[in-house]
């Protein structure tokens, strides 16, 4: 079971990249590139650092709560910064 819930987390990661690759196509032009630039670029990024802070705190041995902890704080920054930029891409544009 855990190895099922563990591949839907990888296929949603996977999916949640290319949503915001797409998501920056529906952008004006000029600020479209550099928007899927960041965007790629943060993502290559967290692949990296994820599974060193991953193993990391496994390597604490702070138990199965502790990580499950890190990967919610991790997922709410994530889903708070795509809004946050948008809100904020939304005031300057007016």
């Amino acid at each position: 079971m855990l190895l099922v819930i563990v591949a839907f987390a990888g296929l949603g990661s996977v999916g949640t990249q290319i949503l915001v690759g797409g998501y920056c196509a529906t952008q004006p032009q000029s600020p479209s590139a550099t928007a899927l630039s960041w965007s790629l670029g943060v993502g290559r990024i967290g692949a990296i650092c994820g599974p060193i802070i991953g193993g990391a705190v496994a390597s604490l041995a702070f138990g199965w709560q502790m990580n499950f902890y890190m990967s919610a704080i991790f997922a709410v920054v994530g889903a708070v910064v795509p809004r946050k930029v948008h809100s904020l891409a939304l005031i300057h544009r007016c």
